[in-house]
């Protein structure tokens, strides 16, 4: 008998079974046994893109295991995530400091309010989408500045942010 486990990893299971499953489908897979989990989170490891802005809810251990499985990712659109709090947006932000792009925008966490995110550890992101996150203040910006090479900067609807703080912003970051 042949289990899925025997197969070639890469050529088959990945690219032929595993490409056709949803996150839910390979988490729910992950539960079956040790070595089927080891196969799932071999499968995150080469991942660049993570988006998970269609999901409603993504418990706070199953976002561990995408933070911890992808090691490549630079790419992450979590937009209208209200699940995301302030431990895992950090948890990401250290572990993938070397993301170029990240839309949060939309995530309203009441944890992420009561929060101080820093940002600065991101030296290579390029493009950060905040739009309507009532969260980012002056203090975030101020990290945020630390961060050389974006390009692209959102922050329509944040309204904790003032004009003075975006000037400043741009003073900081040399825009």
């Amino acid at each position: 008998m042949i289990h899925l486990v025997d197969l070639p990893w890469v050529d088959v299971v990945y690219a032929h079974i595993f490409s056709h499953l949803n996150l839910q489908d390979l988490f729910s897979l992950r539960c079956v046994s040790k070595e089927l989990c080891l196969l799932v989170d071999k499968y995150f490891v080469p991942w660049q893109s993570l988006d998970l802005s269609d999901y409603t809810c993504i418990g706070s251990t199953a976002f561990g295991v995408l933070v911890r499985s992808c090691n490549n990712l630079k790419y992450v659109n979590l937009k209208n995530n209200n699940w995301l709090d302030s431990i895992q947006l950090m948890l990401l932000l250290h572990k993938h400091c070397n993301l170029t792009a990240l839309d949060l925008s939309g995530c309203n966490n009441v944890c992420l309010h009561r929060s101080s995110i820093d940002i600065s550890k991101c030296q290579n992101l390029t493009s950060i989408k905040l739009q309507n996150c009532t969260w980012v203040t002056e203090r975030f910006l101020l990290n945020l500045a630390q961060c050389t090479k974006l390009q692209e900067v959102i922050l329509a609807d944040c309204y904790q942010v003032s004009d003075q703080a975006v000037i400043s912003f741009c003073q900081n970051s040399g825009r």
